[in-house]
């Protein structure tokens, strides 16, 4: 007995050594991630066997022996395995754990596929989906030439949670674009417009792009638009020509000819004077004519149509023959004709003028001025007769008038609506007896029949005045060019501003030259100033100012003069002499200094007369001025003075 208990100690120690040796343990894996519903997912496994397989979450289906997990019945997410061997008498507890995703399975998308068109360019399908899956078509490629709905199928490549996907691709076939066109003849003059719309809606281009003869025309269908080329073929009858010849004169009384030629055999339409349409068949060669009326007036013979055989192709025509039928011309005799001056020649409706027989001498033109009394041949020469007339032309010497006034005034002076001072114009003529008749702007002044106006009415601006005289004895009437007047107000009176004067000298000593002279203190009219008289001492650096009356009314201006007292008269003309004075007809004025500028004056202060001269000798001509006292001023640089002088 105590055999048996020591031998079953001895075991129980052997096997308890034994296991202490070897403890467990163990290795697990899986081939993550996996796709759900993928099937049974096994486990890798190596070590000690007999342990317990479970999972955290335990939503999981694996099984706890073998640790096969079922994706069919599994949640999608990632999960914890663990393998648990027991603890026994010698060794703990083992556990040992690994890791696996199930992933949810993805659906690739394509776009779809609009209806392609049949035989167009086949599409390509990619291998990689939008949203990334890749995989494999099949069939691989899309056949265009096969009309109906078709299925592609695509197959992700593995490891990718993919599903299949199919896509359906309509091939439709191409439309036949239809024209109504007729496939008859048609005339080159008259072919259709290639349409680039088809009947049935399709568009595209014509090659060539029109009609132009006979032979075949494709339509392209423009892109886009699943249509097919067609041709048609056309018949182009060449156009019918022809022209018409015979423009030609003709005397009145006879007859033209008129040919016409084009294609042959074509019947030709023609209108004569625009009246109904007349028709002729040109022959074998392209040609036929016509022998016209006798014709008592010009006629006119156009073209309208040529029509060929034997497509009946009609070609509208333009050109005309004309016919003119000349007269017997007959000239009219010609009245002989007496004119002041000159004569112009009229128009003639026959013929041209000539100044010697039978269109000899100078061919004259209507229009042209005859000054001189001659004869004037009328000459006509047509293809129908020829006859001439002459008639005399005689000019009477005319005089022409101009308007003159003294001194050659050209104003008259005014003091707002009133008149100051008149201006007389003369009527310039040679000798002879005339009638006169003065006119303002062109109208008759009534009463104004002398030989001389007088102008005293005030406008407002200028006047323009002309003269028709009428000689007497030949009955010539001549008008005057216009001679303009114009208005201006009373001037100031006139005088050197630079004289000098020494002291005690008076306002009567200032050199001045006007009507009615009167000094003031200030500008006249002006409520400040005052009146002066001429034995007004002058006062250096003062200021006077002087007007002229003439006829009652006062000037608005006034001469001014500073007085300067200088020891030597600096501003005057060095040895200043001139003759004779009083003068007839030359002026003579000499001075050691140089003489620029020399301006004439009457007594009224109006300028009569300027001229430059820039010398020391001046010689003036001065027999135009009229009878009377004229004042002189001499300028140069910085010099001025004024001399006064009688004209006999």
């Amino acid at each position: 007995m105590k055999i048996k208990l020591l031998l079953s100690f001895l075991l129980i120690n052997v096997f308890f050594m034994v296991n202490a040796a070897v403890p467990p343990s163990a290795t697990i894996s899986y081939n993550s991630p996996v796709c759900i519903g993928s099937g049974l997912v096994p486990v890798s496994f190596s070590g000690t066997t007999g342990g317990i397989f479970s999972a955290t979450p335990a939503t999981l289906s694996i099984n706890p022996v073998t640790g096969t997990i079922n994706t069919q019945t599994s949640p999608i997410g990632t999960y914890m395995v663990s393998y648990t061997i027991a603890a026994d008498m010698v060794n703990p507890t083992f556990v040992t754990t690994t890791a696996i995703t199930i992933f949810d399975s993805v659906s690739p998308y394509f776009a779809p596929i609009a209806s392609i068109c049949q035989g167009s360019t086949p599409l390509f399908l990619p291998p990689t989906s939008p949203n990334g899956i890749t995989g494999t078509w099949s069939p691989s490629v899309i056949d265009t030439q096969l009309v109906g709905t078709y299925v592609y199928v695509f197959t992700p490549d593995p490891g990718q949670c993919a599903e299949f996907y199919t896509l359906a691709v309509t091939v439709v076939p191409q439309t036949v674009p239809i024209f109504s066109f007729s496939t008859a003849a048609i005339c080159a003059g008259n072919v259709p417009t290639l349409p680039t719309t088809s009947d049935n809606g399709i568009t595209g281009t014509w090659t060539p792009s029109a009609i132009t003869a006979t032979g075949s025309y494709v339509f392209t269908p423009n892109a886009g638009q699943c249509a097919s080329t067609t041709s048609v073929t056309f018949l182009v009858s060449p156009s019918p020509y022809a022209t018409i010849t015979g423009n030609t004169t003709i005397c009145q009384g006879t007859s033209a000819t008129v040919t016409f030629t084009g294609t042959p055999n074509s019947l030709v339409g023609y209108t004569t004077n625009s009246g109904p349409i007349q028709t002729i068949v040109l022959n074998a060669t392209g040609t036929a004519t016509i022998t016209t009326p006798t014709l008592f007036a010009s006629s006119l013979i156009c073209l309208v149509s040529a029509t060929s055989m034997p497509y009946d192709c009609t070609t509208p025509l333009t050109g005309c023959a004309v016919i003119n039928v000349s007269a017997n011309v007959v000239i009219p005799p010609m009245p002989d004709v007496t004119e002041c001056g000159q004569y112009i020649l009229p128009a003639l409706q026959f013929g041209g003028y000539f100044t010697a027989p039978n269109g000899g001498g100078t061919m004259l033109q209507a229009g042209d001025v005859i000054n001189n009394s001659q004869i004037i041949y009328v000459y006509f020469s047509g293809i129908c007769s020829s006859n001439e007339e002459s008639f005399v032309v005689t000019i009477l010497p005319a005089v022409y008038p101009t308007i003159s006034t003294v001194n050659n005034i050209n104003y008259i002076m005014v003091d707002g609506v009133e008149i100051v001072q008149t201006l007389e114009l003369n009527a310039e003529l040679q000798t002879g007896n005339y009638t006169y008749q003065w006119m303002e702007s062109g109208t008759d002044i009534i009463g104004a029949t002398n030989a001389t106006y007088t102008v005293n009415t005030v406008l407002g601006n200028s006047h323009n005045y002309s003269v028709r005289v009428t000689n007497v004895v030949t009955n010539c009437v001549i008008e005057s060019p216009v001679f303009q007047v114009f208005e201006i107000p009373v001037p100031a009176p006139v005088g050197d501003p630079n004289q000098t004067f020494t002291l005690g000298q008076t306002l009567a000593d200032v050199v001045v030259f006007g009507q009615n002279i009167q000094w003031y203190d200030a500008l006249n009219r002006n409520a400040a100033s005052n009146p002066l008289p001429l034995s007004t001492v002058l006062a250096q650096g003062v200021t006077y100012y002087a007007t002229q009356t003439i006829n009652g009314y006062e000037s608005a201006s006034a001469f001014e003069i500073t007085i300067q007292f200088l020891a030597n008269d600096s501003f005057a003309f060095q040895d200043l002499k001139f003759s004779p004075n009083p003068i007839v007809d030359v002026l003579y004025i000499q001075s050691k200094d140089r003489i620029a500028n020399v301006t004439v004056y009457n007594i009224t202060g109006q300028k009569i007369l300027q001229q430059n001269f820039d010398n020391l000798d001046v010689r003036l001509q001065l027999s135009q001025l009229k009878a009377g006292n004229y004042f002189i001023k001499l300028e140069s640089d910085n010099k001025s003075q004024v001399i006064k002088v009688i004209k006999e």
